[in-house]
């Protein structure tokens, strides 16, 4: 299916429902570069009001755009993993 449509619930972290007359859009920062750029423009467009959360945001997209570190062991001790705030579920689960 493409286009605009229904994929995903949305529920705020604690848990609360979202304002059902708002309009939400679900971005996938790992492997969508598209998404990586509009999240950089966003992050841009609200530095002034909000410079933690831009800093944040590009930080976060730095670690997912960084490249492996090459050393071929097979727990690579050398990875950073991406932030926690942009995975869904516990961190224990993961």
């Amino acid at each position: 299916m493409s286009g605009i449509f229904g994929k995903y619930t949305i529920a705020k972290a604690d848990g609360r429902v979202v304002d059902p007359e708002a309009c939400y859009f679900v971005l996938r920062l790992d492997s969508d570069t598209a998404a990586q750029v509009a999240m950089r423009a966003y992050a841009d467009q609200v530095f002034n009001e909000a410079p933690e959360l831009s800093d944040a945001i590009n930080a976060c997209l730095d670690e997912l755009q960084r490249p492996p570190c090459g050393c071929r062991e097979p727990a690579c001790p050398h990875e950073i993993l991406p932030s926690a705030i942009w995975h869904h579920g516990d961190p224990d689960d993961r």
